[in-house]
This record gives structure tokens, C-alpha cells and sequence, in this order.
């Protein structure tokens, strides 16, 4: 018997169903196997959850609008007339009314509103795993697969069933939320897939399948935007099915029961308004498309008969495996050829730089890695820019041999042994990172190609043997400090005569060695540093040392020199002063004798004119006598005859 609040309990059943989804995806994808994909699959769970809610709304408007009818139509029976509701208003239709306008209003501002929402879901994610890095190496991909397969079974089971319940007249509002379950499957097969992949071949998948999952929710929320503004727009027939707004039309090509060619049918004549599907047109199309799609994919395949060789690359044609003629090199341009697999063309970039990393070995373009548990006090900074000796620069570095005669002891034992000259030497572990540089001669494209499997890999070998051996008879302080440079230039030197010494030519040339990042190894570099700032802190306490032996020397000599200036200032003084002294008093003298008085008078005068300067002086002639008197009081205020005017100028 059919029950009024079936399509209700269905709702809130598939709303259940959801939300335990969308909390165990959450819990799975970011507490435990902190996966991007498994996070991205909590989006289209929750719409599945969002649409059972709407769906039992709608359920329960319909609900009512029954039992209003019901109630009408038993108000007709028990009255017997039908006037009763002639002149009904919307007052005595509420439930109808109420329908109709969710119907109206509330589902295309619900589809516009939740378009853009799920746009910006999406994202949203995208900007935080660009903000926020997932710890990627501490999950269990196999484990996290595992999970996903039974989500996507529980998932899978889900969507069929209500999309199955969905055909029945009263439940059709069902399936928008069964095609985002199936939906759901299919993100959670994307998810699983992914852990397995980087489980079994390594890398870094998750992250490329999370925003591959962005992309179509963004599609779907686009999509809804689309719908809004093609319902003003779209013909209607009265006969036609009732689709809701928000239900993907895409989704419904592989979702809905009956074939993507008839939903594509159904889709067409739901959008234009008039049966489409029957058109001569469209049958021809139906007829047409499976030889079109064959002749498509033919046409695809014969695509393969074109090849473009770039300006930096030469090709080599073969046919099954083997070139087609051989020593010939085909140049930049288009070039023909048979579809694989009967003959391919081999392009090779002749004029692009390449490089080979001897000592080191990193991921190009990998996002940093978090610390690893118990390494934090040798790992390096994951930028690289800051780079240490005690700290590590790379993923994995080598250690070289290198012998140190810095300081190598005398032992009893060296000598001749066996016509042989015996010798001790230290040896020390030096990491360094040589990248070399080479490129492919153009006159040697087919040594490049045939003498050798993997000629890349034989340079790499080659040239770390040579490090080898250059390392084992080198000098380690030499190495670190002023033999840098003719460190790179040997090592280049030896690369290049060891490739040109081989039986088969490798065909390429070494173009640049270099050497970066040189230190002793990551484990005894504390200890090397200490040692180094040992030597360091002697050298400074020898420097001071000697400038304050300088300061003190310098400073002895001055005080000597000073003094002995000193004292041949006091004899030149005492020997030629008081000649000088006594020879300005015989003149003296000599002027005395013979003017007495005039010389009295002058060496007064003198005296007032120095000593007295700046005192009051007054002269007296008494009986003939000149009387000299000074006053030595302070003058009270000055007159006219104490200006100095004989400086002055006006």
C-alpha cells in the first residue's frame, strides 16, 4: 500500500546516508590519510546531502497539496455541489500555493545561489592545499585505496537504488540526489585509484587527481548557473516531464536509466520544447553517429602520419625498430611517415643543454618535504637557500674519498717495500654536488642513439668514476679552498678525454662541470667546523698578539724619541740661550756707558709701555724733576682719552 510519507522517509533516509558519508570521508581524507582527492570527494557527499533535504521539502508540500485536494474533493462528496468552490481564492489553496511558489521561486534562486556555492567550494580548496602542504609521505596509500573501493561500492549501491526509486511518478524529485551519490562514486574511484598508483609506482598522484575532482565540481556549479538563465528562456509543453532546476543535465547522460542516446533524446526535447528525437534530422544523426565516430578515430589515427621535428631537435625515421636509412638525420620541419606502430620518428634536441647530477640527486620541481622524524639536527633547510655544512642540501648525497696531507704523521713503517715507495696518508669523506653539462653533437645522433641502451646513464657512470679517482689523489684542504677552480677544470678535462677514449662514441659533449655546495660529509662536519674554528681562534690570538707587540714597540719608540727631543731641546737651550742672554747685556752696556740718561729714560718708558700697559699713569715735573706715578685704582668710569682708536678705521 502506498504510503503518503514514503517519499519523505526516502529523503531523510539518503540525507542520513550523507551525512555519514560525508563525516567518515572527512575523518579518512583529512585525519588520517590526509589525501587530497578523498578531501575533494567530502563536496559532491554534501550536495547529495543538500539535495535529500530539498528533495524532503518538496515531499512535504506535495504531502499537504494531496491533502488539501483530498479534503476538497470529500467537501464536494458529502455537500453534493460544485459551487462550493467556484469562487475559491488562494486563501483556500495555501498548500498549492505554497508548492507553487517553491516551485517558482524558491528552486531558481536555490540552483543560482548553490552554483555559485559550489564554485567557491571549489575554490576554496584549491587555495588552501596551495597554502596549506599535506603530509604526504606519512600515509597508507594501500590502506587509503582500500577504503575508497568500499566507499565507492556503499556509494555505488546508494546512488542505483534511489536513482531506481526515482522512476516512480512521486519520487522523480529523487534523483538529482542520486546522480551526485553516483557522482560520488566515481570521485571515490578517481580517489582509490590514485592511492593505488602512488602506492605501486611512487610519486605524487593525489594531488593531480584532487584538482582533476575540483574541475568537474566547478563544471556542475557552472552548469547550475546556466540552467538559471536558460529556464527564462526555454518553450514549455504542457506534457512534459517536471525536471528540477538544480538537476545536472550532464550527470543525467550517464545516470539516468535507459542509455546516454535516449537521455540525450529526452534532454533535447526537454530544453526545446517539442519532440526533437523525431525529427528526420535527429534519426539521421542517431543512424550517422556510429560510422562518424569510426571515421573520426580513423581520422585521428592517420594524424599520427605527421610529425613536427622543433628547431632545437634532429629525428631519426625507423621503421619497425630500425632505421629507414641509415646516417641520414632529419632536420627541423614537418616530416612524413606510416602511423605507429609501423614507423616512428626518434627526435632527439640537439641544441638544448642537458645536464647529469654526479654526487647528488634531487626531484625537479617537487614541493619541499617536512622534516623527517629523528633527522631534524642534519636536514637542511627544504628551500635551499640557506645551505650549511652540517645540514643536508639535497635528497641523497655521496660521500668522496679524499686524502688530507695537511698534517700527515711520520711513521716508522714508510719506506721501500718491494721496490714500491709506501706512504700513509689521511683520508677524509667530502660531499659535493657536480653537475655536468653536455649536449648532443649533431654529427652524432646516431652514436647517440645505437651504441649505446641508456647514454645518459653511461655519462652519469663515466663521470662519477672520473670524480672518483680525481677525489682519491686530491688534496682536501686543497679541494675546499684555493684548488676550486682547478679542481672544475680537471675534473672537465677528464670527463672529456675518458669519452673520447671509448670504443663506441657516446656522441655528445661535455659543454660544462661545475661544482656546488663542496663540504665535508653531513656526520663529521660539526666536528670539521670545530677544528676549523680551533685554527681560527689561534690565528686571532696570534693577530692580536702581535699588534699589541706592534702597539707597545711603536709606542717605546715614541716615548724614546720624545725624551731624547726633550733633552737636545734643554742643551740647545742652556748652551745657546745664556751666550745669547750674555751678549744682549755687553750691547746693553755698551749703550749705557755711553748714554746714561737716555738709556734710563727709554727702559722706563719701556717698562710703562709693557707692564703698565693698562693702568693709569701720570708724569709730574716738580723743580725740574720728572716724578713717574701709577695708579693702580680701578677707574670708576671711563672718559674720552680711553678709547682705543689706533685700530680703528672709519
Amino acid at each position: 500500500m502506498y504510503s503518503p510519507k514514503r517519499p519523505e522517509n526516502l529523503s531523510l533516509i539518503g540525507l542520513g546516508l550523507s551525512l555519514v558519508y560525508v563525516l567518515f570521508t572527512w575523518v579518512l581524507g583529512v585525519f588520517w590519510a590526509h589525501s587530497y582527492s578523498i578531501e575533494a570527494a567530502c563536496v559532491p557527499i554534501g550536495v547529495a546531502a543538500v539535495f535529500c533535504l530539498v528533495a524532503w521539502w518538496e515531499a512535504r508540500l506535495r504531502r499537504f497539496e494531496m491533502d488539501e485536494s483530498r479534503d476538497h474533493e470529500r467537501l464536494r462528496r458529502e455537500y453534493d455541489r460544485n459551487d462550493l468552490f467556484d469562487d475559491k481564492d488562494e486563501a483556500m489553496e495555501l498548500a498549492h500555493e505554497a508548492r507553487r511558489s517553491f516551485a517558482r521561486y524558491f528552486v531558481p534562486g536555490f540552483t543560482l545561489v548553490f552554483g555559485a556555492v559550489l564554485i567557491a567550494a571549489a575554490c576554496g580548496l584549491a587555495w588552501r592545499w596551495h597554502v596549506t602542504l599535506m603530509a604526504d609521505t606519512e600515509r597508507d596509500a594501500l590502506g587509503a585505496g582500500g577504503l575508497c573501493f568500499f566507499m565507492f561500492v556503499f556509494t555505488l549501491l546508494s546512488g542505483s537504488y534511489f536513482n531506481g526509486v526515482s522512476r516512480e511518478t512521486n519520487l522523480r524529485f529523487l534523483r538529482p540526489a542520486a546522480s551526485w551519490l553516483l557522482l560520488s562514486a566515481a570521485v571515490y574511484l578517481i580517489a582509490g585509484a590514485t592511492m593505488l598508483v602512488e602506492h605501486f609506482e611512487g610519486g605524487v598522484w593525489d594531488r593531480g587527481g584532487g584538482h582533476l575532482i575540483l574541475v568537474l565540481l566547478g563544471i556542475f556549479g557552472v552548469e547550475m548557473a546556466i540552467n538559471f538563465i536558460i529556464e527564462f528562456f526555454r518553450p514549455r509543453s504542457k506534457d512534459e516531464e517536471i525536471r528540477p532546476l538544480y538537476e545536472s543535465r550532464l550527470l543525467a547522460l550517464v545516470t539516468e536509466p535507459g542509455g546516454i542516446a535516449k537521455n540525450v533524446a529526452h534532454a533535447l526535447d526537454y530544453q526545446f520544447g517539442f519532440k526533437v528525437s523525431e525529427t528526420w534530422f535527429y534519426r539521421f544523426m542517431e543512424q550517422s553517429v556510429l560510422p562518424c565516430f569510426l571515421l573520426l578515430l580513423v581520422a585521428l589515427y592517420l594524424l599520427d602520419c605527421f610529425t613536427y621535428v622543433e628547431t632545437h631537435e634532429m629525428g631519426i625515421k625507423e621503421r619497425f625498430g630500425r632505421p629507414v636509412a641509415a646516417g641520414t638525420v632529419l632536420g627541423p620541419g614537418l616530416h612524413l611517415k606510416f602511423p605507429r606502430p609501423f614507423e616512428r620518428i626518434r627526435r632527439f634536441p640537439v641544441k638544448r643543454v642537458q645536464k647529469v647530477n654526479i654526487g647528488f640527486s634531487e626531484e625537479e620541481g617537487a614541493a619541499p618535504a617536512p622534516p623527517t622524524p629523528g633527522m631534524e639536527d642534519i636536514q637542511g633547510d627544504p628551500t635551499r637557500r640557506v645551505i650549511v655544512w652540517d645540514k643536508t642540501h639535497y635528497k641523497s648525497e655521496l660521500k668522496f674519498m679524499v686524502a688530507d696531507r695537511s698534517e700527515r704523521p711520520e711513521r716508522k713503517d714508510d719506506g721501500e717495500r718491494d721496490g714500491m715507495r709506501s706512504e700513509n696518508v689521511a683520508v677524509s669523506f667530502l660531499s659535493a654536488s657536480i653537475p655536468v653539462y653536455y649536449t648532443i653533437k649533431p654529427d652524432g645522433v646516431y652514436d647517440f642513439a645505437y651504441n649505446y641502451d641508456d647514454p645518459t646513464d653511461v655519462l652519469e657512470k663515466i663521470a662519477h668514476r672520473e670524480c672518483v679517482r680525481f677525489f682519491a689523489s686530491a688534496d682536501f684542504i686543497a679541494i675546499l679552498g684555493r684548488s676550486r677552480l682547478a679542481t672544475k677544470e680537471t675534473l672537465a678535462d677528464n670527463i672529456r678525454k675518458a669519452i673520447a677514449g671509448m670504443d663506441k662514441p657516446l656522441g655528445i659533449e661535455v659543454v660544462f662541470v661545475g661544482i656546488m655546495g663542496i663540504h665535508p660529509s653531513v656526520e663529521a662536519a660539526p666536528a670539521f667546523q670545530d677544528v676549523v674554528g680551533a685554527v681560527e681562534e689561534k690565528q686571532k690570538i696570534i693577530r692580536d698578539a702581535e699588534r699589541e707587540a706592534a702597539e707597545t714597540r711603536n709606542a717605546a719608540l715614541g716615548r724614546s724619541a720624545r725624551i731624547r727631543m726633550q733633552a737636545e731641546a734643554e742643551a740647545f737651550n742652556k748652551s745657546h740661550v745664556a751666550g745669547a742672554r750674555a751678549e744682549r747685556f755687553r750691547e746693553q752696556l755698551v749703550a749705557f756707558r755711553k748714554t746714561p740718561d737716555l738709556y734710563t729714560t727709554r727702559a722706563r718708558l719701556d717698562l710703562w709701555l709693557t707692564e703698565a700697559k693698562y693702568k693709569r699713569k701720570f708724569i709730574n715735573l716738580i723743580d725740574g724733576r720728572v716724578i713717574w706715578e701709577v695708579n693702580l685704582e680701578q677707574k670708576g668710569r671711563l672718559d674720552l682719552l680711553d678709547l682705543d682708536t689706533e685700530a680703528k678705521e672709519f
